[in-house]
């Protein structure tokens, strides 16, 4: 089976977004952050109770306002983190020459190997290389790495059989079965 598409720098973007969100280091990581987040509000909360020599009203009134500042920072990390993380990952992107990895690009599975070729090269993957297989973010991204991957765009295939064709095959060749549903293309 034979799939051309063309990966743009935004899927590009997605797949570390995806691995970011997939990734036991990558989420231990976020949470420390946010532990660390919490310790810093509280101890604000104990510096102004301890100001006011411990008075109710300013550890309730402290308290409150922790409290707060807690549900709106779990309410808008995310999106400030993909926001964030989206700029690096495009200026990262945008240091060298990508013609590799954005671009037209041909994957051919083969029966012993998948046969990626981009612009400037031809790369021959074993199946049993094959760690990972994740969908999300409009991509199915075939991980041969940690964080390395090919990147199929939903939008390479024309209908749900024909991407559904190619999942099952995937996972046939690689014993690997794929994480997420994907959503359908268009």
């Amino acid at each position: 089976m034979t799939i051309e598409y063309d990966v743009s720098e935004q899927d590009h973007v997605n797949l570390y977004l995806y691995h970011a969100e997939h990734s036991p280091r990558a989420q231990k990581a976020s949470w420390r952050w946010f532990c660390g987040y919490a310790v810093l509000l509280f101890a604000g909360v104990f510096w102004n109770a301890a100001r006011n020599n411990f008075h109710a009203g300013a550890i309730f009134g402290g308290s409150f306002i922790s409290f707060m500042l807690m549900l709106l920072s779990l309410l808008a990390y995310p999106k400030l983190y993909n926001r964030i993380y989206s700029r690096q990952i495009k200026k990262h992107i945008s240091e060298g020459k990508n013609n590799d990895f954005i671009g037209h690009q041909k994957m051919t599975l083969k029966e012993d190997c998948i046969e990626g070729i981009s612009p400037n090269t031809t790369a021959y993957t074993k199946y049993s290389a094959v760690e990972k297989i994740g969908c999300g973010y409009n991509c199915i991204f075939v991980y041969i790495g940690a964080i390395k991957a090919y990147i199929i765009p939903l939008s390479a295939f024309e209908s749900d059989t024909l991407r559904d064709a190619f999942l099952a095959l995937l996972t046939e060749k690689t014993g690997v079965a794929p994480t997420g549903l994907p959503p359908a293309p268009g």
